[in-house]
């Protein structure tokens, strides 16, 4: 024992003298040997040191402490716990966030992990991952096609208004618009989503734009709200030209990418259709830098666990921890 302090002892003392280029020249060595053994737990060793390295220069780069976006208690997250130690929780998981109260200035979460594997000390959510995102992604693709509708309805107007005849009024001529619209809309939307099995979600869609849209203003509106999203910007900072961008065609490449990134987000989130359990002996502190977002579209820190699972997962805490 005596003579394994003293070893620690010297090891420790040589590392002190050692330059930081001969430290990292170890490190490296150590993980590219821990990479080549192929190990389960170290098969993505090279994407998070890369990633970890990344995340201390931008901390390090930052001044002061910028405000982070706030997360709700019970909200799921999806999180980087990166490669640790022993039987540390590791990797990217899904996680419940248990902070009563959280702010711009609060640079960490408290959160409970989830997997789909049973064990011990694990508490089942009422639903699953892909059941608790189906309707706010249900709310973003009706978004889209509003958006869409409106695009187009706007671009065929703007074709129409020159040919308006005299003493038309342009209810007639919007009412005309609508009309020519529909079955071209409609036959396109049925063919692209015939297999996801949202054709009756798409009818729906083009009844309530064909209702709600009385005016241009009103298409515009839908128009403005979608540009705002997807650019990251106030709608009162949509211009005319911007508007004019978009009803023009200019930007269906932009529209058609973002669509697509929708569709990966949901074909992401079909997957996490099996039984989810909460891992409470996991529980941990993480950085929201950890936090970790497909795109726009993904739904996490604005899905939540139930009440009800919510008190499960406190009452469980509470005799593991504290009972």
């Amino acid at each position: 024992m005596i003579l394994r302090m003293l070893t620690m002892t010297h090891d420790n003392s040589n590392s002190k003298h050692t330059s930081a280029d001969q430290l990292f020249t170890t490190a490296f060595e150590n993980f590219k040997t821990l990479y080549s053994k192929h190990l389960p737990k170290y098969r993505y060793l090279p994407q998070w040191t890369y990633t970890k390295s990344k995340l201390l220069l931008a901390e390090a780069d930052t001044k002061g402490t910028p405000n982070q976006k706030v997360y709700q208690r019970a909200c799921i997250i999806y999180i980087d716990f990166g490669i640790n130690i022993g039987k540390e929780f590791s990797g990217p998981h899904f996680a419940v966030v248990l902070n009563k109260e959280d702010n711009p200035k609060n640079e960490k979460l408290t959160v409970v992990p989830l997997t789909s594997k049973r064990h011990k000390h694990t508490v089942p959510l009422s639903d699953t991952i892909s059941e608790s995102s189906l309707n706010f992604l249900g709310d973003s693709f009706a978004e889209f096609l509003e958006s869409t509708y409106a695009v187009r309805f706007l671009s065929a107007l703007e074709q129409a208004e020159p040919k308006q005849g005299p003493g038309e009024t342009d209810k007639v001529l919007i009412d005309q618009v609508k009309q020519t619209l529909r079955p071209t809309f409609i036959k396109s939307l049925h063919t692209e989503f015939k297999a996801a099995g949202l054709r009756d979600l798409c009818d729906q869609v083009i009844t309530h734009m064909e209702h709600t849209i009385k005016h241009k203003r009103d298409a515009q509106r839908y128009l403005r709200a979608y540009i705002a999203r997807a650019e990251g910007i106030n709608e009162d900072d949509v211009s005319t030209d911007k508007l004019n961008y978009y009803i023009q065609g200019r930007a269906s490449k932009q529209m058609n990418a973002d669509f697509d990134n929708f569709l990966y987000v949901v074909s992401k989130y079909n997957r996490y259709n099996r039984q989810t359990y909460a891992r409470l002996e996991d529980i941990t502190t993480i950085s929201k830098r950890r936090i970790r977002k497909i795109n726009r579209h993904d739904p996490i820190g604005k899905i939540k666990v139930s009440s009800k699972t919510l008190d499960t997962i406190d009452e469980g805490l509470a005799k593991l921890f504290f009972k």
